[in-house]
């Protein structure tokens, strides 16, 4: 079903012996539903400005398609089926953290959050 990634995310968890863990890439209520019943589980939103992904996308290059998407076919992209929950989680966010800006704004962002 929907909730096997989080069954499985949810056990390496539970098993890792780090203070802080990280899951990336959560993108429907489903990936979360085991996530939010540990103990210190935390929901970070990061959002960015839609043309600051696009660009960002178009620089990574990991694909040939994606050097050559526009901007049209990105916004396109975003609402397909596995990308219509991710706005909705925002809701649910304990922070959320702002990622339009350079890398040191980012990293300063989330040292606030780890402290």
């Amino acid at each position: 079903g929907e909730d096997l990634l989080a069954r499985v995310i949810s056990k390496d968890i539970e098993a890792d012996i780090n203070p802080i863990r990280v899951v990336e890439g959560v993108r429907r209520f489903a990936d979360i539903q085991y996530l939010k019943e540990l103990e210190g589980f935390v929901l970070v939103y990061v959002e960015a400005d839609t043309k600051v992904c696009w660009e960002r996308v178009v620089l990574r290059a990991e694909s040939k398609s994606d050097v050559e998407k526009t901007y049209e076919q990105f916004l396109k992209d975003r609402g397909q089926e596995s990308e219509r929950e991710i706005k909705a989680l925002k809701e649910k966010a304990d922070f959320v953290i702002e990622n339009s800006g350079t890398l040191p704004e980012l990293y300063a962002q989330i040292d606030a959050l780890v402290s």
